[in-house]
């Protein structure tokens, strides 16, 4: 390892081994790359029961304060790990260029490739 690293890892004494600074930096990084592999197969093979991350949604300002405010802090009550972002605006977004992965609109969807799922009509 230490001619592949091209540094010396350990200091050999002729009862003892032990780390020189570069060895212990080394096993130091070592260690926090299998944890991260450790976590990240835990997460693969959903270990984890909850939801984490971010949600970013795109909501009318009036709908939001009226209906979708209280939903969003149920949700996050429900999933604490959850990072919420909300824009409150009354134009269509672009979801790809304002990186939103959900937006709530009122009226006719136009024409275009977006996935829209009907939640209430109203009158």
């Amino acid at each position: 390892m230490e001619e592949h690293l091209n540094i010396r890892l350990l200091l050999r004494g002729h009862r003892k081994l032990t780390l020189t600074d570069a060895g212990r930096s080394y096993v130091a990084s070592c260690r926090r790359i299998m944890e991260d592999i450790a976590e990240a197969e835990r997460t693969a093979a959903g270990e984890y029961p909850t939801h984490r991350g971010e949600l970013p949604i795109s909501v009318p300002q009036v709908m939001a304060r009226i209906h979708v405010m209280l939903v969003v802090a149920e949700f996050l009550r429900t999933y604490p790990d959850v990072r919420r972002r909300v824009q409150l605006n009354d134009r269509n977004v672009n979801l790809l260029d304002e990186d939103v992965e959900r937006a709530l609109r009122i009226g006719k969807l136009p024409d275009s490739s977006i996935i829209a799922v009907r939640v209430a009509s109203i009158r």
